[in-house]
């Protein structure tokens, strides 16, 4: 029985034996080492419609076992700098499941930042920030659509916001390639009184947020669209005088078109009604602003602001 025994362990000894061998002898012969990723240029431009086998133009991946894997190339990740120039990584694969990464940069020759825009004077009623959001929309030449990313921040995080006056935000949208867009602007809260509301004039623009390439030339008369007092809408016309201004329409006259698609147009109001404080530099980009002011023939003002943003 005793002989049995040590048989028994003397085989299960030999059996380990063999198997840590065998273990040892694969694990010392495994593959561990990834492919080798050779790019033959760092930087290359492309557009944004092209497509990933445009942006590993000129990447190879070469294994010791595998051979050329460059078939298992893929674009792992790309980023986008603040200089404009994007980091896109690539990974290659062999057989072995080994990854190796390498990145190149790429200058989108097409490539527009994020645009924000505006709908609507944002001047509001006193009450919560939550509706300056509803007049405020991002696209994104990538991405399309944003406007869910959008967000709204204070500027000075420990003023008070509440009640009336005029606060400083900043709006905000990131998009997949990680670029980041932000644009001061400048929100009015009222309380109004009957007379305001009757009275003073509400200046309306066609934009209220404007992009224009460094160097083109801008003129912020071209973006008036009409004047409300009231329950009246008066549209710009550039042939009546400053007396004429404010004048109902002649009966049978075509009536001119406006941003306001809810009011219609009652009469015509002339551009000398209106005055301009303006910093825009046309020549150096950054983020400009422009005030209308409009007084009335009663002598009632009424302000409006268009952020113009020169790229």
């Amino acid at each position: 029985m005793k002989r049995i025994n040590r048989l028994i362990i003397a085989v299960f000894i030999v059996t380990c034996v063999i198997f840590g061998i065998y273990t040892g002898s694969s694990y010392m012969s495994r593959d561990t080492e990834g492919p080798v990723i050779t790019i033959k240029k760092e930087t290359i431009e492309a557009s944004i419609e092209d497509s990933d086998k445009t942006l590993l133009k000129g990447i190879k991946a070469e294994d010791k076992k595998d051979g050329d894997v460059s078939d298992s190339l893929i674009i792992e990740s790309m980023q986008m700098g603040e200089d404009g120039a994007c980091t896109v990584v690539c990974a290659a694969f062999n057989r072995s499941n080994n990854v190796s990464k390498a990145s190149r940069t790429v200058n989108f020759t097409d490539y527009r930042p994020i645009h924000f825009n505006i709908t609507q004077p944002l001047r509001f009623p006193a009450g919560p920030s939550n509706q300056i959001l509803k007049y405020i929309t991002a696209s994104d030449c990538i991405d399309g659509d944003i406007t869910n990313r959008v967000k709204l921040t204070q500027k000075d995080e420990e003023a008070d916001y509440t009640g009336a006056g005029i606060f400083d935000y900043q709006i905000e949208a990131v998009n997949s390639l990680g670029d980041r867009a932000v644009l001061p602007v400048s929100v009015e809260y009222y309380t109004d009184s009957y007379e305001e509301r009757l009275f003073h004039p509400n200046l309306y623009l066609k934009k209220y947020l404007v992009y224009i390439s460094e160097g083109s030339t801008f003129d912020p008369k071209n973006y008036l669209d009409s004047v409300g007092i009231g329950n009246n809408l008066y549209a710009f016309d550039e042939n009546i005088t400053s007396e004429e201004s404010e004048s109902a329409l002649p009966e049978g006259s075509e009536l001119p078109t406006t941003t306001q698609t809810d009011k219609q147009v009652t009469g015509a109001i002339s551009y000398d009604a209106v005055s301009y404080q303006s910093n825009v530099k046309t020549d150096k980009a950054g983020t400009y602003t422009v005030e209308y002011s409009c007084t009335t023939k009663k002598g009632y003002t009424g302000t409006t602001q268009m952020i113009v943003v020169v790229e």
